[in-house]
């Protein structure tokens, strides 16, 4: 049997979007979303602009762009209760039901850098050195959440250690934490990964 841990993730988090819905007044002047069609499993809808910003609003085109949807901490790799990837058919499962409920935009966890003290997969394994198993799970996110007309927010590297993050981003090259805002070498190292 398998284990629908993002579904029930994504169930509970729909209560507290509904919750804040209709009681927070900023939410409430959102337009209701929309049901989303059924699609078939090679069906795509073609999104034409990358979501960009003008001043304090988000555009999609010249449209302004407003959402209330999910966090999926998970949806690329798992943490618990192992370092590893989650199988499609829950990342599917998720999106199509984010989609359902009429969400426009997901984003999962940062990407993932090693250290010593850190087991498993990771998004970057060394000086740019990337593993190509962990950006397939993600390819495998963007292709679905393409098919559903999902945006994803992407985020790249995290403050935080548990994760990986700066300091162990700016250790790979042996620099400090510090040093990463700044350092001509780790910006580089940076738009390497970006790119």
């Amino acid at each position: 049997m398998r284990k629908a841990i993002l579904p029930t993730l994504a169930h509970a988090l729909l209560a507290l979007v509904i919750t804040a819905w209709t009681t927070n007044p900023t939410y409430s002047q959102l337009p209701p979303p929309q049901a989303s069609p059924e699609l078939p499993a090679t069906a795509t809808i073609a999104l034409e602009h990358f979501i960009s910003r003008k001043g304090n609003k988000l555009f999609d085109g010249e449209n302004e762009f407003r959402f209330l949807s999910f966090n999926a901490p998970e949806l690329v790799m798992r943490e618990e209760p192992y370092w590893g990837f989650n199988d499609r058919f829950e990342q599917t499962d998720l999106l199509e039901s984010i989609n359902q409920f009429g969400g426009r935009v997901i984003r999962p966890y940062v990407m993932s850098i090693k250290s010593p003290k850190h087991k498993g997969p990771r998004h970057i394994e060394g000086h740019r050195q990337y593993n190509e198993e962990v950006f397939q799970s993600l390819d495998f996110v963007l292709a679905q959440c393409n098919r559903l007309g999902v945006r994803i927010i992407v985020p790249f590297i995290d403050n935080w250690q548990w994760w990986g993050g700066i300091e162990e981003f700016a250790a790979l090259r042996g620099k400090s934490k510090s040093e990463f805002y700044t350092d001509q070498e780790l910006k580089a190292d940076y738009k390497h990964l970006v790119s």
